[in-house]
């Protein structure tokens, strides 16, 4: 018998929203990918980690559109797993407003597949990245400035935090974090996480390296943000006039 078990992917990063007193001209229009890595510290291997993809995000003024993921796990007879992952669904997001509405495709012509709702602050966006869910910290973040890094001729400066095991954990579960911030974006409303971004004056948080303690796993692991593009094209510009005048026509009602 095979088994096929569909999982709904949510990002465990944050994208966050600075505050519009922060803002800068980077609030226009582009495309930003989300994505994670793995380098085999052995081979020097690069890999997307297992049930991952990049998944994107296009803007344009105060308008969003991202990609929320699933992933589908096929398990045969045999107990052999097999896996995808693909687009569930558009999220079309207007920033000022908070209103919410749900696409089957990216088209000018695509199905509205949930009209019209908001929701507030505390809850994480489902299936996508989060604009202005910002959960305090669990911990105090300790971060201690490195030299600047070239990487593709652009400087990003960097800070670490370093994790050293505590008593009866594992050296496995404990790692060391590398940040990695564009300050040539600075007050840009994509970061990976908004409280470490406030800690470097407000440059968005590009890149984090995860590196295992000592003995521990083989990988390091990357989370990241690339921005792809500064504009749109025509066909996404399309997209989002046609999903514009939708949301003129529905609007979110206001609760009472």
């Amino acid at each position: 018998m095979i088994k096929i078990l569909v999982l709904l992917f949510f990002t465990n990063m944050a994208i966050g929203l600075l505050s519009c007193e922060a803002q800068n001209e980077y609030l226009k229009s582009g495309v930003v990918i989300h994505g994670y890595r793995q380098i085999d510290l052995k081979t020097n291997e690069v890999s997307i980690p297992e049930y991952h993809r990049d998944w994107k995000v296009w803007y344009m003024d105060s308008l969003i559109v991202q990609e929320a993921g699933h992933v589908h796990i096929n398990e045969d007879t045999n107990g052999v797993e097999t896996w995808y992952s693909d687009v569930l669904y558009y999220t079309f997001i207007d920033l000022r407003t908070r209103s919410f509405y749900r696409y089957s495709s990216f088209s000018d012509t695509a199905t509205m597949i949930k009209c019209c709702y908001t929701q507030a602050d505390s809850v994480p966006v489902g299936g996508g990245w989060d604009f202005y869910y910002h959960p305090a910290p669990k911990k105090v973040i300790n971060t201690l400035p490195m030299p600047d890094t070239i990487i593709n001729n652009k400087v990003y400066k960097r800070a670490c935090s370093s994790v050293n095991p505590s008593e009866g954990s594992s050296s496995e579960s404990e790692v060391r974090k590398i940040y990695y911030f564009d300050c040539s974006r600075k007050n840009s409303m994509f970061t990976i996480d908004y409280n470490i971004s406030k800690l470097a004056d407000h440059c968005p948080l590009v890149r984090i390296d995860y590196l295992p303690y000592k003995g521990g796993s083989k990988y390091m692991n990357i989370s990241f943000i690339d921005f792809m593009a500064d504009s749109l094209t025509g066909n996404e510009i399309k997209v989002f006039n046609a999903w514009k005048k939708n949301m003129k026509e529905k609007p979110v009602k206001k609760a009472m």
